[in-house]
């Protein structure tokens, strides 16, 4: 189904608020999103720990799309805290 949307269940994502915020990417906090972009996000999750994995301390793709949501949540909270 090429023309499916990947959506929020009404609230935004974590992750792309973490994506938006912190690595300065130009997309809504909350979905829909195309798979175009959940592939962007992916593969933002495989460079990064590509690039941080050493032979002693590899990093899992996963654990940064963890560390991710939890930066984003963060954010989300904040800003609920302060009214916004």
């Amino acid at each position: 189904m090429s023309g499916s949307k990947w959506s929020s269940p009404g609230s935004p994502s974590h992750y792309a608020i973490a994506l938006k915020e912190v690595e300065g990417w130009d997309l809504p906090e909350q979905g829909p999103w195309d798979r175009g972009q959940y592939q962007r996000w992916l593969d933002f999750a495989h460079n990064h720990a590509r690039n941080e994995s050493t032979e002693d301390a590899p990093v899992r793709p996963n654990a940064v799309e963890a560390a991710m949501f939890r930066k984003g949540r963060a954010i989300y909270r904040k800003r609920r805290a302060a009214g916004g």
